[in-house]
């Protein structure tokens, strides 16, 4: 049943509102339906606090919540050593990933500097984030927001109700980031906000390339306050960003990377994941919807309906990223910066900012209490050794394979931590056999050839035997891949977690 409060947000968000009201009639002197500045110099500081707590314990924690986390990761640390970050599609390996070169880039950097490891790995997301909420609270500081605490107590909690994809290792995170500079350059002037802004289009840009539309709110209030000079600045700026990893490094191949985003394009949309996705989105705009009669401030802030107006339309323009197979509401997150900017906590009809503060508080919890068992679930230290106790055992390379028995196969980079190359991707290959190509021949070559050594199978299901996480019936491993593999690999030892296949020629 509570689980509902992820899949109806704005109707939980209306059932706290009569709640509240209910209450508020029934007991006149209670301070549950008081304005926001009566609860704001007490929520500011929570919120911020138990999202740094959540974040400290994810840091801490040696496992991922989602498939795709160790992928990123995985590919962060191989480009570190040499790899292409998108392999040729007709080549002997498949981890090709539809993100762009500045999302590995930051990963891997961070990674080399604190050194390769699941809990480095995550540094780079949880640390955007919490830069994402440090330059929204000066954007609101430098603006003439009367309820900016109560703004900053929103923010955090807002996060929360996506689960844990504002802090993991995907690029959701450096697009708060980026999403919030470009509020920041709304409130500077002229030449400092062409240069912020342009730097956070062109990176978010090379992160993904549907991320400029987080952006257009702002870069829509720029041009309205400094004309075309500057909307030309910000273009330039962020297009030398945007190509600079490619222009400066042969490890990001543009007609690779073209050719992997291509490829993620064609997954298709769920239509049925329409009606969620639109209620969503207006749980998201009901900030901007409070703000409506602070007519005083919309006056000192020049160009908040453009700005607001042009919000509401790039989140129903990014519907279609929300309702493609594989993905979710996630894809909403980014606009949060923009939304506590623009928004204001004050009364609308009959919702209280205290509704809006239950709603978010319910969502968290029960978004909270879905992805903190997974990730708990198995004892990632004693598998970490298991992996690095298997590897010494056996020389030569070393890679990840998959079953059934998924979740261990997401330690997948201590390999490549430990200098293996990545080979194999899983998430790669499900986005591969969703668009329904045929295999590449390459790949099981590989395994004829024992291009890899030993595989490092988790336990409790056949090896390669794994069903796609899209709606799409059969396992992602062809049965020729299969064959090969138990043709020229034989079973050599048993872990708790893993078994070795070691090549038998």
């Amino acid at each position: 049943m509570w689980t509902q409060a992820l899949s109806h947000p704005f109707l939980l968000l209306v059932g706290c509102a009569l709640l509240i009201e209910l209450v508020s009639r029934l007991l006149p002197r209670s301070s549950a339906g008081g304005p926001a500045s009566q609860y704001a110099r007490r929520l500011s500081t929570v919120p911020v606090l138990l999202y740094v707590a959540i974040l400290g314990f994810y840091l801490l924690t040696p496992a991922y919540e989602d498939h795709v986390e160790p992928s990123v990761t995985a590919v962060s640390w191989a480009i570190v050593q040499g790899q292409p970050a998108y392999p040729d599609p007709d080549g002997p390996a498949m981890y090709g990933l539809p993100y762009g070169p500045m999302l590995f880039l930051a990963n891997g950097l961070t990674m080399r500097v604190l050194g390769p490891g699941l809990a480095s790995s995550k540094v780079a997301g949880c640390a955007a984030a919490l830069a994402s909420l440090l330059l929204v609270a000066i954007a609101l500081r430098r603006a003439p927001v009367p309820d900016r605490r109560a703004a900053l107590a929103l923010m955090p909690l807002l996060y929360l109700t996506f689960g844990a994809a504002s802090f993991w290792v995907r690029a959701e995170p450096l697009l708060l980031l980026c999403a919030a500079a470009s509020v920041l350059s709304v409130t500077v002037p002229a030449l400092p906000a062409v240069v912020v802004a342009g730097v956070s289009l062109g990176l978010a840009t090379n992160l993904k390339v549907s991320a400029p539309i987080y952006l257009i709110p702002a870069l829509a209030l720029l041009w309205r306050r400094h004309g075309l000079p500057a909307a030309v600045g910000v273009v330039a700026i962020s297009a030398v960003i945007a190509a600079a990893p490619f222009l400066v490094s042969g490890t990001f191949s543009p007609s690779t990377y073209l050719y992997w985003l291509g490829s993620a394009a064609s997954e298709g949309v769920r239509i049925q994941g329409i009606p969620g996705a639109l209620e969503r989105a207006a749980f998201l705009s009901m900030p901007l919807l409070m703000a409506a009669g602070d007519r005083r401030c919309d006056k000192e802030l020049s160009g908040m309906t453009l700005f607001r107006v042009t919000l509401v339309a790039s989140m129903l323009l990014s519907l279609p990223a929300a309702i493609k197979h594989g993905t979710g509401p996630y894809h909403f997150l980014p606009f949060v910066p923009s939304v506590v900017y623009a928004g204001r906590l004050r009364t609308w009809l009959l919702i209280r900012p205290s509704a809006m503060i239950a709603a978010c508080v319910t969502i968290a919890f029960v978004a909270l209490s879905m992805w903190v068992p997974p990730v708990t679930a198995l004892p990632g230290r004693q598998i970490v050794e298991e992996l690095r106790h298997l590897e010494r055992l056996h020389a030569g390379t070393s890679a990840m394979g998959y079953s059934a028995a998924y979740r261990p196969s997401f330690f997948r980079p201590v390999l490549v931590f430990d200098g293996q190359p990545y080979v194999l991707d899983s998430a790669s290959v499900m986005d591969w056999h969703w668009r329904g190509r045929p295999f590449p021949p390459a790949v099981i070559d590989g395994l004829r050839k024992c291009a890899v050594q030993t595989w490092m199978l988790p336990r409790g299901a056949p090896p390669f035997q794994l069903p796609n996480a899209y709606p799409v019936a059969g396992d992602i491993f062809p049965e020729e891949f299969r064959l090969a593999f138990q043709e020229n690999y034989v079973l050599e030892t048993r872990g708790q977690w893993f078994d070795v296949w070691r090549c038998g020629r």
